[in-house]
């Protein structure tokens, strides 16, 4: 296939994500889509950006008030009518446990059933994982100019669970955007060098998606078909 029918395909199937570079003052990239520039402002405005880049490429994302968090999740599970999810170990989530213990009551309070696959066999793990609708993880860190999640997994952080549930819900503590790739890199790159280095890292753009086969675009190809994004403001932080 010719390069420019190649990307006309791909312009096609991203349907409304494009965006008119001349009207964000942005340059425009080999796909004829605007190239990321870094953007300016305060946490607000890097939350406002990831959010624009999140629903660019297919995902959601709004923002809360940390005293919202639980109203949102539950909100969340009753619009996508799940029923059954799985989360990463309380334990894990460090500094936000806070805010980790109120996303899961969230989900419960709105009738969804944790489904437990801590200590079961692999293979029966991996099907419980698969049998959840929904994943709940916490995002190490965040990139407003691409929208993209980045997920330290390890001890109670399995990857499996932001990959086999058909949807995702990310947590995002709004003082964990960083404005571009380098700059988040640039804060993974200590934790990679820990003693207890991390078993592997993921960085998520909105859901899974893949042209491998006759350059058609399908959604949900390696991992959950919708991914959605709850970025928390700090206490007191506006929000919207």
């Amino acid at each position: 296939m010719e390069k420019e029918a190649f990307l006309r395909r791909v312009r096609d199937a991203l349907g409304g994500a494009r965006r008119d570079p001349e009207e964000e003052g942005r340059p425009v990239g080999a796909a004829g889509l605007p190239r990321a520039g870094r953007p300016e402002g305060g946490p607000a405005a890097l939350a406002a950006r990831f959010a624009r880049e999140a629903q660019a490429v297919g995902g959601g994302a709004e923002r809360a008030a940390p005293a919202e968090v639980a109203a949102r999740c539950a909100a969340y599970a009753r619009a996508e009518g799940v029923r059954r999810f799985v989360a990463w170990d309380a334990e894990a989530a460090g500094s936000a446990a806070g805010l980790w213990t109120a996303a899961v009551d969230g989900l419960r309070s709105a009738g969804l059933e944790e489904l437990e696959w801590r200590g079961l066999p692999a293979d029966e793990r991996r099907r419980r994982l698969a049998a959840a609708d929904l994943g709940l993880v916490l995002a190490d860190l965040a990139i407003a100019t691409s929208g993209t999640a980045v997920l330290v997994h390890g001890a109670g952080r399995p990857r499996s669970v932001s990959l086999l549930p058909r949807a995702l819900l990310v947590l995002v503590p709004e003082d964990r955007l960083r404005p571009t790739l380098a700059e988040a890199l640039a804060d993974l790159a200590p934790i990679l060098r820990r003693p207890e280095a991390p078993q592997n890292v993921t960085f998520i753009t909105g859901p899974s998606k893949s042209a491998d086969i006759e350059g058609e675009l399908v959604v949900g190809a390696h991992g959950p078909y919708r991914v959605h994004h709850l970025i928390v403001a700090a206490a007191g932080g506006a929000h919207q």
